[in-house]
């Protein structure tokens, strides 16, 4: 019968012959032995055999008279998103982000570095020079050898010019260490361009003199004279932006250095202009970078540790403004600072 299995056997005992045979619940052995190997052969079977089939010993069981029928392989109804592939699949990105983000982390650490080397090799360079002149020239005043009233008031003019020269340094250095600690937007108001170059104008003008240089400074149009900012931030971009072409452009050239003002809808352009050797076309980003300029630069250029135009940049955009590098300028350098119009 389909449902019973019956396992018969022939035995002799003490000289005489007997048949012995065992009754099996074959359904219940049946589902147990296809249990067993489910996991590996989900559609797999377990039928009779008889002697007259042509290969009775194909896949046949050692004990029991039943043929497994292996059914379709299993790979081909597995799913290709089981819980432990998708577990390993997440697990790899995880760890690959985080591989990304270590990377990123120690690049920018690197960047850092780097750029905090620049900057103490760059004002290493620059302190030195103003401090030896400082030891130099008063030993000199000190000592009292010399007599010449004339060049005293001169050592005194040097000695006061590489403390301005000194003090704009440092100052530079402490704003932009403000800018960095606090991401706050600085407090704008409404600033009358007119009062704010009359303010500035006897600082401008003292310090263009020291380079024998002239500054004309263009009264601001009616239409354009105030802008919303920050008036003091105003004030400390200009003088850099001036200090910067007494710099670079004090090269025996008679332009003066010239601030316009000018409005171009809804913005105010304060530019300043000088007749010097202009700046590298093409790479006028990199001019606002901060402590781009290494102690190699310094000795090769202008003083300063490129910090200044960074500075201004960033008070620019503080008071939802910009400064940037006219490319069409071809007289000189032309940078221009554009604030909101106060309307």
């Amino acid at each position: 019968r389909g449902d019973a299995l019956l396992l018969v056997r022939r035995a002799r005992v003490d000289g005489r012959e007997y048949v012995q045979g065992c009754l099996l619940d074959w359904p219940s052995i049946q589902v147990w032995l296809q249990e067993e190997i489910a996991d590996l052969l989900p559609q797999a079977s377990l039928v009779a055999t008889v002697t007259d089939e042509a290969d009775p010993q194909s896949l046949r069981l050692a004990s029991l008279p039943v043929r497994l029928v292996p059914g379709n392989a299993p790979f081909a109804m597995q799913k290709v998103w089981t819980p432990l592939r998708l577990s390993l699949v997440l697990a790899w990105i995880g760890a690959g982000l985080a591989a990304l983000a270590i990377a990123v982390l120690l690049w920018k650490s690197m960047q850092l570095s780097e750029r905090r080397a620049v900057f103490v090799s760059a004002v290493t360079h620059e302190l030195r020079t103003p401090l030896t002149t400082f030891r130099m020239y008063t030993d000199i005043l000190a000592g009292g050898r010399l007599t010449d009233e004339a060049k005293k008031q001169r050592y005194l003019d040097t000695l006061r010019t590489e403390a301005e020269r000194l003090g704009h340094l440092v100052e530079n250095v402490l704003s932009y260490a403000q800018l960095e600690k606090t991401r706050e937007e600085r407090v704008c108001e409404r600033v009358e361009l007119s009062r704010l170059f009359a303010r500035v104008s006897e600082a401008l003008d003292q310090r263009v003199t020291q380079s024998g240089m002239r500054l004309m400074i263009e009264t601001p149009p009616d239409d354009g004279g105030q802008v919303t900012g920050d008036a003091p931030a105003i004030e400390r971009i200009l003088f850099n932006l001036v200090d910067n072409a007494c710099k670079y452009a004090n090269d025996g050239s008679d332009q003066p250095i010239r601030v316009t003002c000018a409005r171009h809808g809804n913005k105010v352009q304060i530019a300043v202009e000088d007749g010097g050797p202009g700046m590298p076309r093409g790479n006028t980003e990199k001019l606002f970078r901060p402590f781009c300029k290494s102690a190699q630069d310094a000795a090769k250029s202008a003083p300063g540790v490129g910090l200044g135009l960074s500075l201004c940049r960033r008070l620019a955009r503080k008071m939802n403004g910009n400064l940037r590098v006219d490319p069409e300028f071809a007289d000189g350098a032309r940078v221009v600072l554009e604030l909101p119009f106060a309307s």
